[in-house]
């Protein structure tokens, strides 16, 4: 008998098999098709959930997963939608752009004109048998008086899985090598993307902490506790209404230890030196009581503002807008161990909070949720007052963590 050599090819998605025998007259010619596919999936680097200014431009909104098997598949469509419209209009987003994630090229761009859209794609080949990432960017329109976007609301581009029309799926592409179209499979809204969204203000805080004078712990009244900064971005200035900070302690056979007489301090300059309210830059006119006297007690310090009054009225201040100021909470420590004291303390945070609501609310309405830690306003219109339906919690402000700022611990 023969030798016997096996040939396979795969030739536009068809798999051809070439046997033969040497020596003899057998010979075997058979083929397989292998069907062309293209999926379509949100990637795990497609960002988390996130404040953005309005009136920005190409903010991240999606990455999008294409993966195409036995041929390369050149994109010619794409189907998207704005989930969840309940939260968001057509007009917070004036565009909406496609780029390579590897080559930075722009391959498509769209206008939404209801909560559907189709975009045109050019020059984005997904190789056979591999895959390719897709950024969306989305350009966000102005806040204020009669300008299209709505403050507060939660913008969600994705990718739709149920849009088709007489041919097929509406995302679509070319086979290199056949020349086929090639429809996104599998099909229906179970398989449409669920990207984190952005929610939109005109203007966002940035939060940073600063590092206190001393981390020694000793006896004393307006010892420094914390210091931060907020920055308001140049898309306007920050209103804000309410600080609140974790403070705990720990002693041994100490049970008059107690920390008590907290005050917040704001300031024009990183040295803490120029007041940036009034009061001399006070901004809590009562002297918050709050005191820890057990042998290992937590409690959360809530600091309303009135600097202008110094009435016990909740006030709102203000970061102008591209400046920075300067927050210090100060504390009286009384009765410490000079062997097992320890105070620490951080600034809270705010995890969501019916985050697919887009309502904002007065600032005591917003004290009322059970997130309620960091409240703020970006100024939608004016400079809100506190009953303005302008303020929000915390939650994903740049540099507020969800629990809290990292803490400081203070030791003898």
């Amino acid at each position: 008998m023969g030798r016997k050599l096996v040939l396979i090819m795969g030739l536009g998605g068809v798999l051809i098999i070439i046997s033969l025998i040497f020596g003899g007259l057998d010979y075997t010619l058979s083929t397989r098709v292998l069907r062309p596919r293209l999926s379509v999936r949100l990637d795990a680097t497609s960002p988390a959930f996130r404040l953005v200014n309005a009136n920005s431009v190409d903010n991240v909104l999606a990455v999008l997963k294409f993966d195409a098997s036995v041929e390369d598949i050149n994109i010619t469509q794409l189907g998207l939608q704005l989930s969840n419209p309940g939260v968001n209009a057509p007009q917070d987003l004036p565009r909406v752009s496609l780029w390579t994630s590897d080559t930075n090229q722009m391959v498509g761009e769209v206008v939404f004109t209801s909560d559907y859209a189709v975009a045109t794609i050019s020059g984005f080949v997904v190789p056979a048998d591999g895959r390719r990432l897709m950024i969306i960017k989305g350009n966000i329109a102005a806040i204020g008086t009669a300008q299209p976007a709505n403050p507060g609301d939660i913008i969600f581009v994705d990718y739709d899985g149920g849009a088709s029309d007489a041919s097929g799926n509406i995302t679509r592409g070319v086979g290199i090598s056949s020349g086929q179209t090639i429809y996104a499979t599998p099909t229906g809204n179970s398989y449409d993307t669920r990207s984190a969204g952005v929610r939109i203000f005109k203007a966002v805080p940035t939060i940073a902490k600063i590092t206190i004078p001393s981390s020694t712990l000793i006896n004393g009244s307006d010892r420094s506790l914390y210091r931060f900064s907020v920055t308001a971005p140049s898309t306007g200035a920050v209103g804000l209404y309410k600080f609140s900070f974790g403070v705990s302690t720990t002693t041994s056979g100490v049970t008059t230890y107690e920390v008590n007489a907290f005050a917040v301090y704001g300031y024009s300059d990183s040295s803490f030196s120029q007041a940036a309210y009034a009061n001399n830059g006070r901004l809590n006119s009562a002297t918050e009581g709050y005191a820890m006297t057990t042998q290992d007690d937590t409690g959360v310090i809530e600091i309303h503002f009135d600097p202008l009054t110094q009435a016990g009225v909740n006030e709102a201040i203000q970061v102008p807008a591209g400046q920075t100021r300067y927050f210090e909470l100060l504390g009286t420590i009384a009765n410490m161990s000079a062997t097992s004291s320890t105070l620490t303390v951080d600034l809270r945070g705010d995890a969501a909070d019916r985050i697919l609501d887009s309502r904002l609310r007065a600032a005591d309405r917003v004290d009322l949720l059970r997130e309620n830690d960091f409240i703020w306003s970006g100024n939608s219109t004016t400079i809100s007052g506190v009953s303005f339906r302008d303020w929000a919690n915390g939650y994903a402000i740049p540099g507020l963590p969800s629990i809290n700022l990292s803490p400081n611990t203070l030791t003898p």
